[in-house]
C-alpha cells in the first residue's frame, strides 16, 4: 500500500471526528469542528496541489493550481459558518448569520443546560469504532481504491459517523453537526476519488452550491422550529408535536 504524505492528516480527521461526535460540549464541538475545517483545507489542498507536476501542458497545470485554492474555500467557510448556524439553531433571532453577543451569550446558556442532557454514552464510542471498522473493511476490500484507500476510508468514516449523529442522536445540534460532517467526508471523497482537475473542477463547483443551499436552508428553517418548539431536543419537540395533534 502506497503511504502519501497527507495520509497521517487524514488520520487526524478521523480522531478529530471520534471527539466532535462524543463530546457533550457544544463550545468544545464548535472549536474542533472549525479545527477539522481547517485542516481539510490543508489536505484537499496539498493533494490537489501534489498533482500540479503530473501535468506538462501549461494549461493544466494553471487549473490545478487554480483548483487547489478553490477546494480551501468550502472548508473554510464551513469553519466560518459553523458557530452562526449553531446559534440560529438555539435561538430564534433575525438577521442572516451576523448574530450579536446577547444572541450567542444566550445560546451557550443553552447549550450549557443540555450539556447533561446529551452526555456522550459509551455505546456511542464503541459506533463510532464499528463505523470506523466498516470503512476500513470496505476501502480495502475495493481494488479501484488502490493508491487511495486511507482517503477513501477517512471519507468514508465521516459520511458513516455524520449519518450516524443525524439518525441516532436527538438533538438539533448534533443532526447539523452531522449534516456538516458528512459534508467533509463527500468533499474530500471527491478529491481523493475524481480526476484531478477535470472533472473535479466541477463536482468541487457542484458541492460548494450544495453546501451554500444546505446552509440557507438551515439558517431559515431552524428558527423557526426553535421558535415553534421552544427546543433543541428532537423528544421534546416530537412530545409536543403529538400532544397538539
Amino acid at each position: 500500500m502506497e503511504i502519501s504524505f497527507v495520509d497521517p492528516l487524514e488520520i487526524v480527521l478521523v480522531l478529530i471526528t471520534l471527539y466532535i461526535s462524543t463530546s457533550n460540549s457544544v463550545q468544545r464541538i464548535i472549536r474542533f469542528y472549525r479545527i477539522q475545517s481547517v485542516l481539510l483545507a490543508i489536505i484537499t489542498g496539498l493533494t490537489v496541489f501534489g498533482k500540479w507536476a503530473e501535468y506538462p501542458a501549461r494549461g493544466e497545470q494553471l487549473g490545478t493550481l487554480g483548483l487547489a485554492l478553490l477546494v480551501m474555500v468550502l472548508p473554510l467557510m464551513l469553519a466560518g459558518f459553523i458557530e452562526p448556524v449553531l446559534v440560529r439553531a438555539t435561538v430564534s433571532s433575525g438577521g442572516w448569520l451576523r448574530v450579536d453577543m446577547e444572541v450567542k451569550r444566550a445560546a451557550r446558556r443553552i447549550w450549557r443546560r443540555n450539556e447533561k442532557v446529551t452526555a456522550a454514552k459509551a455505546q456511542e464510542l464503541f459506533g463510532f469504532i464499528g463505523l470506523v471498522i466498516l470503512a476500513v473493511l470496505v476501502a480495502f476490500q475495493l481494488d479501484a481504491a488502490r493508491g487511495f484507500r486511507i482517503g477513501l476510508m477517512v471519507s468514508l468514516t465521516l459520511h458513516l459517523v455524520g449519518l450516524y449523529n443525524m439518525v441516532v442522536k436527538r438533538d438539533l445540534i448534533s443532526q447539523v453537526i452531522g449534516l456538516l460532517i458528512m459534508d467533509h467526508g463527500l468533499y474530500l471523497a471527491v478529491v481523493k476519488v475524481v480526476e484531478i482537475p477535470f472533472p473535479a473542477a466541477l463536482f468541487v463547483l457542484g458541492l460548494l452550491f450544495y453546501t451554500l443551499i444546505t446552509i440557507a436552508i438551515l439558517v431559515f428553517m431552524l428558527p423557526m422550529v426553535r421558535r415553534l418548539t421552544g427546543s433543541i431536543n428532537l423528544d421534546e419537540i416530537a412530545k409536543e408535536s403529538f400532544l397538539e395533534g
